[in-house]
Formats: C-alpha cells, structure tokens, sequence
C-alpha cells in the first residue's frame, strides 16, 4: 500500500513539474523547449487546459499545507482537557508554571532546566535537569521533585497521562553549565 501511495504521489510530482516547466516556457523564451510546447499546444489543444489544472492544484496543495502548518504549529501551544462538562484548553506556559511552582521548595527554579512539552492532545512529557556535586547524594530529592511534579500535575489535569523525568548530572564549580552561563551546582 505504501509503495502505491508513494508512486501516485511520484507521479503527480513529475506531471506538475513537467506542466510548471510548459507553462514557465510560454512567460520565458526558452529556445527548444518554447517552440516544442508551441507546436504541442497547436497539436493539442486540451493541452493548455492541462497545464492550467495542473498549475491549480499545485496552488491548491501549497494553499492547504500552509494551514495544515499554521494550525499544528498552535495546537502544542495549548493542552486539551476533556471531562463530563466539555473541554478545557490550558496554556503551555501555564504548565509550565504549576511543574516549577511544585518543586520550588525542594530546589530552586534557577537551578534547574525545565521543558514541558505537549506531545498530541492528551499526553503531557515534562523533563527537569538540575546540575549536581554527586549524583548519589541528590537521589532522593530527584524522586521527591518527581514525586511532587505528578502529583501537582494529576491534580490539576487528573484525565491526561503525564511522564515526568527528573534528570541529575554531576558537574564541578569551575564547569558551564546549560541551566545559565555559569555553574549552578547544587
């Protein structure tokens, strides 16, 4: 099935770019190629009508994949959450701010690199990476940052499956890190 799909899309492709470089032969004077769409055009007549169908639909494919872009790129921005009254739309940047509001009094916020994603309209991937001395030593309030992250998040948006993970990495004092411009070891 993918290859038939594969090879109906290959040939409208070739058929469009063949009929963008007829109709591009008629505006711009291309010496072999101009006269053989003259004398195709003369021959056939149908032709003409062809080309211009061909050049629609082309216009209407690009027309529909910049929509298609447009409304996807604004679904991720926002969460949809379903319940026995409807449906709730909740902000990114309000996630965002409730998973950094749940463990700010284990760590602070500046100390740590969050990032929330969407990921469709019921899935919500929420990804925490603090900068530490030893890994072995922070164990445990790794598991209490996710511990509190699911349930703050399960509170808020009980019906959505939610993946949190909490991320330690061992750094020195002296080290850059990607949470700031210098080191923010816990």
């Amino acid at each position: 099935m993918k290859k038939l799909v594969k090879a109906i899309l290959l040939i409208i492709l070739f058929v469009a770019f063949i009929s963008t470089i007829g109709i591009a032969s008629q505006l711009i004077y291309v010496p072999w190629l101009s006269e053989q769409v003259d004398n195709g055009l003369s021959m056939y007549p149908w032709l003409l009508s062809f080309f211009e169908f061909t050049i629609m639909f082309i216009g209407v494919v690009l027309f529909i994949l910049l929509l298609a872009t447009l409304a996807i790129s604004t679904q991720r921005k926002h969460l949809i959450v379903k319940n026995s009254t409807g449906q709730i739309d909740v902000p990114k940047k309000t996630l965002e701010k409730l998973v950094e509001d749940a463990y700010s009094p284990v760590v602070s916020t500046d100390k740590t690199k969050t990032r929330v994603k969407i990921k469709g309209q019921d899935k919500v991937a929420v990804s925490v990476l603090m900068d530490v001395r030893n890994k072995e030593r922070y164990e445990s309030m790794r598991l209490d940052i996710q511990h509190r992250i699911e349930q703050a998040l399960k509170g808020a948006i009980e019906s959505v499956p939610v993946d949190v993970n909490v991320r330690l990495r061992e750094r020195d004092l002296n080290e850059t890190s990607a949470v700031g411009k210098k080191a923010r070891v816990i």
